[in-house]
């Protein structure tokens, strides 16, 4: 079911800070949290904005799809009983507590159901385009990995998504557009997959 703009949907919600600001609440995509070390050499362990549920001042940070990763990862997360705490610190080498310690995947994963949650949110724009040509290099920007980019693509484009989880990091694609090839674009990478279901 592709998600309509105005209409209320339950999402997953992480407490964080994204681009600038204090730590507040982020709609964020139906994924496990994860890192990207394989293709991208992205250490940090994070999920991604849900650009579809940015308030519109919030919308600079993702138009055209131009920010630094082209997919808004949210990294560094917060208590939200305790905003001042950090609870995940994002760092070159993985993340780490805030004296610096770095995290197991156990503690990862305990510190992250202390700052998400599930909530009925309105859908404020249609998924912006994934701005493959960007990635590669091809816009106004420099890119540090296009080549890190195609070689992501390459390994997943055209592959099965079951049930319509992407087969790279685990999103649920089932609420996003089907394009005229019958593939899905993954916001989180990029991928375009299959989605297969029953």
């Amino acid at each position: 079911m592709t998600y309509q703009v105005g209409k209320y949907y339950e999402v997953l919600e992480a407490f964080g800070i994204w681009g600038m600001g204090a730590p507040r609440w982020w709609v964020v995509f139906d994924s496990p949290l994860h890192e990207d070390m394989k293709h991208l050499g992205f250490a940090p362990w994070h999920l991604h904005v849900d650009a579809r549920f940015l308030a519109k001042r919030f919308r600079e940070q993702v138009k055209n799809g131009v920010d630094v990763t082209f997919s808004h990862p949210l990294q560094w997360f917060f208590d939200p009983k305790e905003p001042n705490h950090e609870l995940i610190r994002p760092h070159y080498g993985g993340s780490t507590t805030i004296t610096g310690i770095k995290l197991s995947l156990a503690e990862l994963h305990e510190r992250i159901k202390l700052c998400t949650r599930r909530r009925k949110r309105k859908c404020l724009q249609e998924i912006p385009r994934w701005p493959r040509h960007l990635a590669y290099g091809e816009g106004p920007k420099r890119v540090s990995k296009p080549e890190s980019w195609k070689a992501l693509h390459a390994e997943f484009d055209g592959r099965a998504a079951p049930g319509g989880v992407c087969p790279h990091k685990g999103a649920n694609l089932s609420s996003l557009p089907v394009d005229p090839d019958g593939l899905t674009t993954c916001p989180l990478h990029g991928a375009r997959v299959r989605c297969t279901y029953g």
